[in-house]
């Protein structure tokens, strides 16, 4: 996927997700700056307005179980980390 797309990705979480993402995100060191940055304010902005998390926002799910905030967040983390190390340079 392209930046564009990973920034459609972070468009469509659901607040909690985004606003889990964030630190995430910050904490990713393997994503560059220019695609850090350029998320980290589509995630902001998403995850205005989101309500207080709860214990099953961040607990894991049990296996089989449908999708939390949490998972929901770490999935975008990885599809953006994968995409990001496969050539950054040539991604944008």
């Amino acid at each position: 996927m392209t930046l564009s797309q990973h920034y459609q990705a972070a468009r469509s979480l659901s607040p909690k997700a985004a606003r889990l993402a964030v630190p995430l995100l910050d904490a990713s060191a393997a994503i560059p700056f220019e695609w850090r940055l350029s998320l980290r304010v589509v995630l902001v902005e998403r995850c205005q307005g989101a309500a207080a998390f709860t214990t099953s926002d961040l607990a894991p799910p049990p296996s089989g179980a449908g999708s939390t905030p949490r998972v929901e967040a770490e999935r975008f983390i990885e599809a953006v980390h994968v995409d990001a190390g496969a050539n950054p340079k040539t991604r944008r």
